[in-house]
């Protein structure tokens, strides 16, 4: 029967599912507001006002309640034990894969008996597998799976079968001799021993029901850096604000402001559009479930002046406010509807109104209220009609789940990513494919039980223990006692707290008094460093440390900002990112300074660095500067040159430092904020340095030789040239602006001409070739390269391909995309795998890539006119002859027409 048990046990998690009805609840809002209250209320724990401490990071309290379906009653979940919870889900699903003649033959072999048929039944039809969870076999009755459409019907129809499993589980057990034979322990036997053992407590509930998992999260500024580690679409949020005070009230903290403006205060109203803009932009829904359910607003009440939106999208968000007790009761109810109508009329035609449900609620912070079980009951209605409700989730994720949590229960906050995949390979029940397993990965994330991130830059890692990296920024932010401890620790600790440079030294005092971080302190800065949280300077010296962007507390004085103005250097037009939400993240800048401070060097003035909150200047080199800054919801980024002799900025440098930013920017956005996006525009020279007056939009720009600027606050409306604005920031610009040695700019100008010839229309050229070679083939191109992949991966066997294409050509997610293709990889591809170019065409793609290598290892931006004309002359032969591969006439003028507008 050893066997037998095992092979039930493995091919029931191989095939089968189970339903996610499990909630995630976040509560955010400012500090002070009574979040920790709410949180205690939810939890049924008794509450007094002024004993309830501030939250510092977060506090997760994970599976605390099960919601009953049947009731929508709400029970405290005495034993969390997570690797006890899986067990019993895996109990469950073994369960239902038995029938009951199984049961009365338990000790036959798999070959001789039906338990395991010729193919192999799936939880997810249940109408076509009577999956019974009585294993009495005197009734010889069995009680289907029903569907999940209706969740009264499902309790209802459930019987309770406390013993069934428990009595199934040691007949198993009692036929195997109480032990697996050591012949049949394989990776996995270990494991189902331990899951027999518990066979005595593993019991089904009677009833259907809902973990709730719930996240108390702080309210300080400080901490917002680290929401990517938890905020989840999945997720349903309270947005929690003090209703008793007005909402023009400036909020506690006080070193809010993260601009450059040197404002230090915010408004309650404004911190509530921040909280909605941050769930706007960090929460996307993927794209496979945007065609499930919204929920629709049933209220239409237009005589109340209130503001409503026809449906509510993902994710929820229910307003709550506090403190209700603070308001006279006969006033309570007036003074609620004026409240929430202020908070929707304040947030009038603006998208953050889609994500809040249709009924706000007064919590008093004292004694009962009925309110919370009104809540309560609201949270669960509104998870009943979120998309992943009742997900179908592969049974043979479980035991990975468990196993993780086991790691971590352990003391192991993090691992990484390709031995999280060994643990998976060990296994015989086992996630097959890698799509599979990083969406695996992706699920355990979203639903908060890990940290990860599929981009090629953050997968490397696998958080285990989200708290842990909380826990490691915490110790910073509030060990304000350190320099009472250690006096000679003075000034470096003044100097993280004002600049964000935090030297190893302290590093090592502030952790070391933490086992579970000082462990893993190297692993744990590793991540901060991957995540933008710290960032490594350029350049090492004698003593490591980092910097932290998001400590930094010091606002820019008025002669930083005017360093722009300076005499003794010239500037180009300032390059603008401005939030097409109107909302920037703090967490976005202070991740751009981090990748700025990972490249470049914080330019000190006598021996104070010029890195401020909401701006810094950087060394470029020993002639230029760039001052990156945001104000409200833009980014503003201007290169200065040091110059007498009236030298414009270094043109290719200008267009590197555009391309780091824009590339930086997007892989920021994609991780932390995936709602976000940026419109490139460039500000008129006529505006003031740090305002966000005279922006205008690059493809404005690039359809107009000249523009009425007319935005400026304390200027008449003039003109603009656009190329006196792109001149320093577009490859293709046939002018540029004056003040440079004309033989200078005559040679970069040849320099930037072949490179836009090469990278712009080259690449274009190559990946039209490309998929005209895939058509023909009657393939799309995912389908092709799935079908040399064998050849592929001999190629970056070889290291003709290197990791990086590969994943290129194989997400992990998706199809693959020809708009990543470069001229390297498309040369490669069409050069290896495409049989049916001739000798000579493959040639010309071998002479263009060239060309690009070339150009890419050049030791100077300039080219002489003698240099310019041989390639210039050769590069467009090239691309005539590859375009017309294509036999598209239509494309050959076109490719034409982009040569001559260079």
């Amino acid at each position: 029967m050893g066997e037998s048990f095992q092979k039930l046990y493995r091919d029931a998690l191989s095939t089968g599912n189970e339903k996610d009805y499990s909630i995630r609840v976040m509560i955010v809002g400012h500090q002070g507001v009574g979040k920790t209250s709410l949180t205690q209320r939810l939890l049924g724990q008794k509450v007094t006002e002024n004993e309830t401490e501030s939250t510092e990071g977060i506090d997760v309290h994970t599976r605390c309640c099960q919601i009953d379906h049947a009731t929508g009653e709400w029970k405290r979940n005495i034993r969390r034990d997570e690797l006890f919870l899986n067990d019993q889900r895996i109990a469950s699903i073994v369960q239902k894969y038995k029938g009951p003649q199984d049961h009365r033959d338990l000790n036959v072999t798999g070959a001789e008996n039906d338990t395991f048929p010729a193919k192999k039944r799936r939880l997810s039809q249940p109408d076509q597998t009577a999956v019974p969870l009585s294993l009495d076999t005197g009734s010889g009755n069995s009680v289907k799976d029903p569907s999940v459409s209706r969740i009264t019907n499902e309790a209802n129809n459930l019987t309770e079968t406390d013993s069934a499993v428990t009595n199934m589980l040691l007949d198993c057990k009692g036929q195997t001799g109480n032990e697996l034979d050591e012949s049949e322990r394989g990776t996995d036997t270990t494991e189902i021993q331990t899951f027999l053992d518990r066979a005595p407590s593993l019991i089904i509930p009677k009833r259907m029901s809902s973990d709730v998992t719930l996240l108390d999260f702080a309210g300080q500024s400080l901490f917002y850096t680290t929401h990517q580690a938890f905020m989840s679409w999945r997720t349903i949020y309270l947005l929690v604000t003090d209703m008793s005070l007005p909402l023009t009230d400036v909020v506690q903290e006080g070193e809010y402001g993260i601009d450059n403006s040197g404002s230090k205060t915010c408004s309650i109203q404004d911190n509530i559009s921040y909280w909605l803009n941050s769930v706007h932009s960090h929460v996307c829904i993927p794209e496979d479930h945007r065609i499930r359910k919204e929920v629709k607003k049933p209220r239409t009440d237009e005589s109340s002046g209130m503001v409503q939106a026809p449906t509510v999208k993902h994710p929820f968000v229910i307003l709550v406010g506090t403190h209700a007790d603070r308001i006279p009761k006969d006033l309570l109810e007036k003074r609620k509807k004026s409240y929430f109508n202020d908070i929707r009329n304040h947030l009038k035609n603006s998208p953050l109104m889609l994500h809040l449900v249709d009924e706000d609620f007064a919590i008093s912070n004292l004694g009962s209220d009925l309110n919370i079980n009104v809540l309560k009951s609201k949270i669960f209605e509104i998870a009943q009609k979120h998309v992943c409700w009742g997900t179908n989730i592969p049974a043979r994720w479980i035991p990975l789940e468990k196993a993780l949590m086991k790691l971590k229960n352990e003391g192991i906050p993090v691992m990484d990513y390709s031995d999280v995949k060994r643990i998976n390979e060990s296994r015989q029940v086992k996630l097959e494919s890698p799509e599979e397993f990083d969406l695996f990965l992706m699920f355990e994330h979203d639903i908060g039980n890990i940290v990860f991130f599929p981009t090629e830059r953050l997968r490397k890692n696998v958080v285990l223990d989200p708290e842990w990296l909380i826990r490691g920024v915490r110790i910073w932010i509030t060990s304000d006692q350190v320099t009472t401890r250690h006096p000679e620790l003075s000034e470096q600790w003044h100097a993280f707290k004002d600049t964000g440079l935090l030297t190893s030294t302290l590093i090592e005092k502030l952790w070391s008094s933490h086992f579970e971080i000082h462990q893993h302190r190297e692993h744990l800065l590793d991540v901060m460093e991957e995540l933008n949280i710290i960032a490594k300077p350029l350049k090492l010296t004698e003593e490591q440390y980092y910097w932290v962007p998001c400590m930094v507390s010091v606002h820019a004085p008025d002669d930083v900002k005017k360093l722009q103005q300076n005499k003794d250097t010239t500037k180009t037009s300032t390059l603008c990112f401005r939030s097409k939400t109107n909302f920037i993240h703090v967490g976005v800048f202070h991740r751009l300074l981090a990748t700025g401070l990972s490249k470049w060097e914080p330019v000190k003035d006598g021996n104070k660095y010029l890195l401020f909150r909401g701006l810094c200047v950087f060394d470029l080199d020993n002639q230029h500067q760039l001052i990156l800054s945001l104000n409200d919801c833009v980014i503003h980024a201007t290169v200065i040159r040091f110059t007498n002799k009236g030298r414009i900025p270094d043109l290719t440098l200008c267009m590197t430092i555009r391309d780091i930013l824009n590339s930086a920017l997007s892989e920021i956005s994609d991780c932390l904020c995936p709602g976000s996006e940026f419109e490139i525009c460039i500000k008129c020279k006529e505006s003031s340095p740090m305002s966000n007056e005279g922006l205008h939009s690059i493809t404005t720009l690039r359809a107009n030789d000249e523009l009425k600027c007319s935005t400026h606050t304390c200027k008449e409306a003039h003109c603009v040239e656009s190329v006196n604005l792109l001149g320093f920031w577009e490859e293709n610009q046939k002018q540029i602006p004056p003040n440079v040695v004309p033989l200078q700019r005559q040679a970069r100008e040849r320099f930037t001409r072949v490179s836009s010839l090469l990278l712009d229309v080259g690449t274009k050229v190559l990946r039209k070739v490309l998929i005209y070679y895939t058509t023909t083939s009657l393939c799309t191109l995912d389908q092709y390269m799935k079908k040399n992949k064998p050849d592929i991966l001999d190629l970056n066997k070889k290291k003709v391909l290197t990791n990086t294409q590969v994943d290129i050509i194989f997400p992990s997610i998706g199809q693959t995309k020809i708009r990543k293709y470069d001229i390297t990889l498309a040369s490669v591809l069409l050069n290896n795998i495409y049989p049916s170019l001739c000798p000579q065409e493959k040639k010309m793609i071998t002479d263009l890539r060239t060309e690009r290598n070339n150009l890419a290892h050049s030791h100077s931006t300039m080219m002489k006119e003698q240099e310019f004309q041989t390639k210039w002359t050769h590069i467009i032969n090239l691309l005539t002859d590859l375009s017309k591969l294509c036999n598209d006439p239509n494309f050959d003028s076109e490719i034409q027409k982009e040569i001559q507008d260079i």
